[in-house]
């Protein structure tokens, strides 16, 4: 039960968050753009800098375009490249369904979106009949978009599209957006919480605008141990 609710959590996350969050720039998007590891970004950052995956060392996440790093905790399992693709094959499958229109929408968010990090205290592959914590790190272009200048805008845009999925996935905001410093930069938080039979899961959403990029972490936990685990994830970020 754990895994399936975490699944479908996970892919809802990877699609809906972050297709039509905002509206689309006057810029024309089209398929052919070649997809690749690095990608170009916004004029207004400096030419000799490209966004890129970051890499792993052992328990240390690091990524020098954003100058970050993040300490995994011990023996999480961080997914691979294969198991990134897999998961958002299933989120295009469960969200567009038939429609096309949707599936195109998908397609496209992906030129936009990058996901630099998933990790899970058992990976995402496991069949777990208990609670599996999980972390993930997204940067979305916002050359893309209009309207969003910080945190709290891209976050109030993330908080009406997951309300459009209330009849399937229920989720419930009992907070404000609020600020929180992470890494010594201020964080716009955004907690969500959604109950699928037994299992009550939380996430907490937390964006700031950086290098023209929204940059943001997921934290999902459905225990108070997790909840502690994630939290000393968060406060492992540290920005150069």
């Amino acid at each position: 039960m754990y895994k399936k609710a975490t699944a479908c959590l996970l892919t809802l996350l990877l699609t809906f968050s972050f297709v039509g969050c905002s509206k689309p720039s006057t810029k024309e998007v089209t398929k052919e753009v070649p997809k690749s590891v690095t990608k170009e970004v916004p004029k207004e950052v400096a030419k000799d800098k490209q966004l890129t995956l970051g890499k792993n060392e052992g328990n240390l996440y690091t990524n020098d375009f954003f100058k970050m790093n993040i300490n995994i905790p011990d023996k999480w399992i961080v997914a691979t490249d294969e198991e990134k693709t897999e998961v958002l094959k299933l989120g295009k499958e469960v969200i567009s369904k038939d429609d096309k229109s949707k599936a195109k929408e998908l397609d496209l968010s992906e030129l936009r979106t990058v996901y630099l990090l998933m990790t899970s205290q058992k990976g995402l592959k496991v069949q777990s009949t208990t609670a599996n914590p999980n972390f993930i790190v997204i940067a979305e272009n916002l050359s893309f978009f209009q309207g969003v200048k910080d945190g709290a805008n891209y976050l109030d845009a993330l908080k009406k599209q997951l309300k459009t999925v209330k009849s399937t996935m229920p989720y419930k905001f009992d907070k404000e957006i609020y600020t929180e410093k992470v890494g010594g930069k201020s964080f716009s938080v955004l907690e969500a919480t959604i109950e699928t039979g037994t299992i009550k899961m939380t996430q907490k959403y937390y964006a700031c605008v950086l290098n023209g990029y929204a940059l943001s972490f997921i934290s999902t936990y459905t225990d108070d141990v997790g909840a502690k685990s994630l939290d000393g994830v968060i406060k492992s970020v540290t920005f150069k």
